[in-house]
């Protein structure tokens, strides 16, 4: 799941909304909402984020956390692991990170250091 695709999936909930009730308002189809939510799509069009920002009464914060979710999830970094929980370590370390102190900086470094690499599997390998 993308940070956009978290931010996306999380609002959607807070207003108690189902896939086909935002998909019915938007005008779009509830695959391609749970699609981008989980991260299996390319992100949206400005038009799309308007929709969004006018379906949910966004405030200005609201509406900046988007854009800033939005801008994250450009910047997408490929991960050997597709597992859900790497892509949210990534996500809080992106955004959390500067609150840490120097120890569980180092501490932190130490138990990914620790871990044996396992090296990612090529496309032409799993075949």
């Amino acid at each position: 799941m993308t940070p956009f695709g978290k931010f996306s999936r999380e609002l959607r909930l807070e207003h108690g909304l189902k896939l086909k009730d935002q998909a019915e308002k938007m005008g779009i189809s509830s695959a391609y909402i749970s699609a981008l939510e989980h991260g299996r799509r390319g992100l949206p069009s400005g038009g799309y984020l308007s929709k969004m920002e006018s379906l949910f009464n966004m405030t200005e914060t609201e509406a900046d956390l988007m854009l800033i979710a939005f801008n994250h999830s450009a910047n997408r970094i490929k991960f050997w692991s597709a597992r859900p929980a790497i892509y949210e370590l990534y996500y809080l370390m992106t955004f959390r990170s500067a609150g840490l102190t120097d120890q569980q900086i180092e501490e932190m470094k130490q138990t990914l250091l620790s871990v044996d690499v396992i090296e990612p599997i090529e496309e032409s390998e799993k075949r």
